[in-house]
């Protein structure tokens, strides 16, 4: 680790890059295999400690205590949204303005760029730019910057990371979705270091950077089938290719690793990642079994329909793999029917060919696009006035 003391100062500079949900299980054997030779190299010369999260499943709370220094218990943030009972709505809280431990006055200078999940950003006690949702995976709080205008500048001189709200879909199974959802992570993952070195580069005078790379995060959502060999779907068509795509992606980040490092001087630099991911065995649960229990108990009939549900679990139950010119929605809503038309409507979707589908769904002017596709408007910077009360874009 190298380190630097500026004359008449007692702070050293601090770089801090975080890979989001990066999973050393993964990542590890990537180094040891010299794949990774950036991250190898800073290892090989620095401290190593193994951190253990104690929020199982809600990795939004590790963020917001790393940011704070303080527990959800202490801070009162438990999400960045209110359940309504009234309603069953869920509504973005109003007043996220969490003051982070490097709200230290105008005598320490920080650079922060996409911390996730929540709005991390202050105009109380900070000193230096701070961006929000440029690139984040889910940031929890509306784009926005300090000072105003910043994040506009950034996306107008090198634009918006390619994936921003693009690599959400759940397809797994389409080999063309993850082929370009990774070139945008790839892509994404440069163009944030560039970001970032400019944002250092309007700081020079900074005690403490901090920049969140989130691709880890969004690529092991769609593809950690072909990293984790105990995932159901590790035995998938596209579970090959999900691997191959997730390498790619790990060989990026290290790539921006080395980057960010050899452009920051001398100063002392800390590599981490607060959680890591593992196989989601909730999504059944969540998606299908809850509502149609809560149908059942509402309606007293079934809605689930599963044809040929006899043969499948006589095969053993083998994980059920969409067509891959299918979206998601529309595989789990043919399987969902509370009446004789809806059944007999799912009966004609899965006999026809999905291209006729796609056809009939242009011709009668409803959007459809291709699995493959990557959709999404990237909303333009909001104020941040109005982004901290819930009012922003």
């Amino acid at each position: 680790m190298g380190q630097i003391k500026r004359a008449g100062s007692h702070v050293r500079k601090v770089l801090a890059i975080a890979l989001d949900s990066a999973e050393w299980r993964v990542m590890g054997p990537l180094v040891d295999a010299g794949l990774l030779p950036n991250i190898a190299a800073l290892r090989d010369r620095s401290a190593f400690v193994r951190l253990d999260n104690s929020r199982e499943l809600r990795t939004e709370f590790l963020w917001t205590e790393f940011a704070t220094g303080r527990p959800a218990e202490e801070s009162g943030f438990w999400g960045v949204a209110n359940f309504e009972p009234g309603d069953y709505d869920g509504r973005l809280k109003a007043e996220r303005n969490l003051k982070p431990w490097w709200a230290l006055g105008p005598s320490f200078s920080s650079v922060t760029i996409d911390i996730p999940d929540r709005g991390v950003i202050t105009d109380e006690g900070v000193y230096g730019p701070q961006v929000v949702g440029w690139g984040a995976h889910a940031p929890g709080f509306d784009r926005t910057s300090l000072p105003e205008g910043l994040l506009r500048e950034v996306d107008s001189r090198f634009g918006p990371h390619p994936a921003f709200d693009r690599e959400c879909d759940p397809l797994w199974y389409s080999p063309a979705y993850l082929r370009n959802v990774t070139d945008a992570l790839v892509e994404g993952a440069a163009l944030r270091s560039e970001v970032f070195e400019y944002l250092l580069d309007q700081t020079p005078e900074w005690d403490f950077a901090l920049s969140v790379w989130s691709e880890a995060h969004s690529g092991g959502h769609v593809m950690w089938h072909g990293a984790d060999p105990s995932h159901p779907a590790f035995a998938t068509p596209t579970a090959e290719l999900a691997g191959e795509q997730m390498l790619r992606i790990h060989v990026a980040l290290d790539q921006a690793v080395g980057r960010a490092i050899a452009n920051a001087g001398e100063c002392d630099v800390c590599v981490f990642s607060l959680h890591g991911m593992k196989p989601n065995c909730s999504d059944i649960q969540t998606s299908v079994l809850l509502p149609e229990l809560l149908h059942r108990l509402h309606f007293k009939k079934a809605a689930l329909r599963m044809p040929g549900g006899e043969e499948w679990r006589a095969m053993g139950m083998p994980v059920v793999v969409p067509d891959e010119n299918m979206q998601w929605i529309d595989f789990v809503a043919r399987h969902f029917a509370d009446s004789v038309s809806r059944r007999a409507m799912n009966f004609v979707k899965r006999a026809l060919p999905m291209s006729l589908l796609t056809a009939a769904r242009r011709a009668t002017g409803r959007t459809s696009h291709k699995p493959g596709d990557l959709v999404g408007d990237i909303p333009p910077e909001s104020p941040f006035s109005a982004a901290k009360e819930g009012k922003g874009k």
